[in-house]
């Protein structure tokens, strides 16, 4: 199915409502269900769809079948633009040579939550006894509890399994790395999203000429978690240019973002070994646990990359490891 094909009408059904726990307010949300007849997918312009899946998911897009650039970047300064590295290396043997590795990698269309999961929606499930409470990161900025009403719009901050837990109950799952990807670059052989990866090497040039910056070059220092002191979270939704192709939000920044994806793709040999056009690997390595998971934002990476020259957007984290800027969101094979 391309992206000018309708997609198929969303069936979901009216559920046991349940009161938020407290802290939250206590308003009323409808809990998951079997899917039954109700409500509808609308295509948006550009073809994918855009679907209400009810207060305890919020919105869904779909995503058309394709390929996406997956892996290492490399900034070229003379054509002022992030690209492909040639070949596969672990690291560079010689000074301003490529290093790491990228592959096109073909993606099934599936369908996406809009923006990272956020505390409000959360709490419902933690509310209707199906997820568990998060537990506060001492690395923080924010010292309100996770279920403080001024949380209500931030992404929530958890581990692995408990995003897995989540997903699950809402009837879907973590998205792949390749998903995730596609999410935010479409077919475009660029990383992130293209409004604000080409903001990256804009900013830098800007103050390496000392010239004044636009205020996107301020939101960019909000996104990035390499600096010090941590910045705060923001709320999701909140960055007009921080949209990707298919209608989905805060793919750029945000958060660090859960995958299924369990790790082992940039210097991987199997990795290496694709020739593009494969399908999404998921996973290589199997001496990795279960609970590591690759990690996926854009706007860390890219800042760095513009001055180090190489950038791999997603690295590993541990299951056991809480972490307050690291979020999900859910992707579903099929909205019926």
């Amino acid at each position: 199915m391309d992206r000018h094909t309708s997609f198929p009408a969303l069936r979901f059904g009216l559920a046991l409502v349940v009161a938020i726990a407290p802290g939250c307010g206590g308003r009323t949300h409808q809990t998951p269900a079997i899917f039954e007849d109700a409500g509808a997918v609308d295509a948006t312009s550009d073809g994918s769809s855009a679907a209400n899946r009810d207060d305890w998911v919020g919105r869904v897009f779909g995503i058309p079948a394709g390929e996406v650039f997956v892996g290492s970047w490399t900034f070229d300064p003379s054509i002022q633009r992030f690209r492909r590295p040639a070949g596969c290396k672990d690291h560079a043997q010689v000074t301003g040579e490529d290093y790491g590795a990228n592959r096109k990698l073909a993606v099934q269309q599936f369908w996406l939550q809009e923006t990272p999961v956020t505390t409000d929606l959360y709490s419902i499930c933690v509310s209707a006894g199906a997820c568990t409470v998060p537990e506060h990161d001492i690395a923080d900025p924010n010292p309100a509890s996770w279920d403080d009403p001024s949380r209500f719009e931030l992404p929530v901050y958890v581990r692995h399994d408990q995003a897995e837990g989540y997903c699950q109950w809402a009837k879907g799952r973590l998205p792949t790395l390749a998903e995730l990807s596609r999410a935010a670059q479409g077919d475009a052989e660029i990383p992130g999203v293209a409004a604000l990866t080409q903001a990256v090497i804009d900013c830098a040039n800007d103050a390496a000429e000392d010239a004044e910056q636009p205020a996107i070059c301020a939101q960019l220092q909000l996104m990035n978690y390499f600096q010090t002191p941590s910045p705060s979270l923001y709320r999701t939704n909140g960055v007009e240019l921080d949209q990707g192709p298919y209608g989905h939000a805060d793919l750029f920044g945000s958060v660090w973002e859960w995958t299924q994806t369990l790790g082992g793709f940039a210097s991987d040999p199997e990795f290496c070994a694709l020739p593009d056009g494969s399908p999404d690997f998921v996973t290589f390595d199997p001496k990795h646990e279960y609970d590591q998971s690759d990690v996926l934002n854009f706007a860390t990476p890219l800042l760095e990359g513009v001055r180090r020259g190489v950038t791999l957007p997603a690295r590993i984290e541990l299951n056991a490891t809480t972490r307050y800027n690291i979020g999900f969101r859910c992707a579903f094979d099929s909205m019926r």
